[in-house]
C-alpha cells in the first residue's frame, strides 16, 4: 500500500463541505429493476436522488406501488471516477443499518463515503478480506481502521471502539473488526487513491 493512498483516505473524513467544480460530471438515464426488499427510499439513497424524483420520472401514483421485477427509470449523476472499471465485491460492514448520508462527489455538500445509521455498539465487519494497515484516531471522528484489499483497493471504518484486530493482521471477509462508538459508522472505499461510491460494489 502506498502511503499517499492512506493519507488520502484519512483526508476523506475532513473534506466534505468543500465545494468546487467536478470535472467529468454527467447525468445519465438508466433502468433499474426492483429487487426483493427494495423501496423508493432505499433506491433514492443508493443513487443520490429524491423519492419525489423517482415518483415523477416513473409516474408512480403511490410511493408503495412498486413490486419485485418492476423496471423504473432513474436520472443519476455519475462522476468519471465513479464508474465500475475494476471488479470487486464487498459485504456490508454492518448487519442492521439505514443510510444516514449517502456518497456524494459533487455540489456544495460532498460526502466521500457512506454514513450508516446504526445501533450504538453495533458490530462492524470487514467488507472484504485484506490486511489491516493502519489503526488510528482523528479528532471528531474517533478511532478508525484502514484495510488494504490488494489491487489498490482500500477501505476505512471510522467511529470505532473495542477494536478486535491489530495492524498487520490479515482479515477474512465479514469478520468482526470492532464496534461502533455511537449510532453512526463512517465507511469509505478508495481505488487507486481516489474515492468511489461503495454502493456500486455492495
Amino acid at each position: 500500500m502506498k502511503l499517499k493512498e492512506a493519507i488520502f483516505l484519512i483526508q476523506f473524513l475532513i473534506i466534505w463541505g468543500h465545494s468546487s467544480p467536478v470535472d467529468g460530471a454527467n447525468f445519465k438515464w438508466f433502468y433499474y429493476i426492483i429487487k426483493d426488499g427494495d423501496n423508493l427510499s432505499k433506491i433514492a439513497d443508493r443513487y443520490d436522488v429524491s423519492v419525489q424524483d423517482l415518483i415523477k420520472w416513473n409516474k408512480i401514483k403511490e410511493a408503495d406501488n412498486i413490486y419485485f421485477g418492476k423496471k423504473i427509470k432513474i436520472l443519476a449523476y455519475q462522476h468519471k471516477k465513479d464508474a465500475k472499471t475494476d471488479k470487486i465485491i464487498l459485504k456490508r460492514p454492518v448487519k442492521k443499518w439505514s443510510i444516514y448520508k449517502s456518497y456524494k462527489n459533487y455540489g456544495d455538500s460532498k460526502n466521500h463515503g457512506i454514513i450508516y445509521s446504526v445501533k450504538k455498539g453495533e458490530t462492524v465487519y470487514s467488507a472484504k478480506e485484506g490486511r489491516v494497515v493502519k489503526i488510528g484516531s482523528m479528532r471528531g471522528y474517533g478511532k478508525y481502521i484502514l484495510v488494504d484489499h490488494g489491487s489498490e483497493w482500500l477501505s476505512m471504518y471510522s467511529n470505532m471502539i473495542d477494536i478486535s484486530v491489530q495492524k498487520g493482521d490479515y482479515v477474512k471477509t465479514h469478520v468482526p473488526l470492532g464496534k461502533t462508538e455511537s449510532n453512526k459508522l463512517f465507511f469509505l472505499i478508495s481505488h487507486k487513491g481516489e474515492p468511489v461510491n461503495p454502493l456500486y460494489y455492495l
